[in-house]
């Protein structure tokens, strides 16, 4: 039995993923930042590249890359949206930000690619981290939804 209410499946739970994604993005101007390539890796192999118009390349984990992404909105609010948008925008509207909680229903935006090949990948890429997701029931100690049993059930939670 799955429990449900209008928050869907195991709404109480933490998700996990079976694989992760690697970004690489580069500065193309000042404040302005494209995903020049993207593939799905395992989860503990995340991480985010970026090189800078100076040529330095930061190494971003994802607990860094949330934090990025994180000021999307608070830079929105401040009225600085359009100029420090750049990277949190990238890091949040490619595939990295289904790891950092954006939902399936919504696509990577294509402005944010270098060119149409990387995008068409990253949608595949976001068809496999669906697949790859499952919620653990945050409270569960054993019983049906326990990590020592397993079920068929236990498919298809990809939104």
């Amino acid at each position: 039995m799955q429990s449900c209410d209008s928050r869907g499946p195991y709404y109480e739970g933490e998700t996990v993923y079976t694989k992760g994604v690697q970004t690489h993005i580069e500065e193309t101007e000042p404040g302005v930042f494209k995903i020049i390539d993207e593939n799905t890796v395992a989860p503990e192999e995340s991480k985010v590249f970026v090189k800078h118009l100076d040529g330095r390349i930061d190494t971003l984990n994802l607990e860094q890359a949330q934090r990025i992404a994180d000021q999307r909105e608070g830079n929105h609010n401040e009225g600085n949206y359009h100029h420090q948008s750049g990277l949190s925008n990238v890091l949040f509207y490619g595939g990295m930000g289904y790891l950092l909680g954006r939902s399936f229903n919504s696509q990577p935006n294509p402005a944010y690619y270098a060119n149409r090949e990387v995008y068409q990948r990253s949608q595949q890429n976001a068809t496999t981290l669906s697949r790859s997701r499952a919620t653990k029931p945050s409270n569960s100690k054993s019983g049906y939804f326990g990590r020592s049993r397993s079920s068929g059930g236990s498919r298809g939670f990809g939104g």
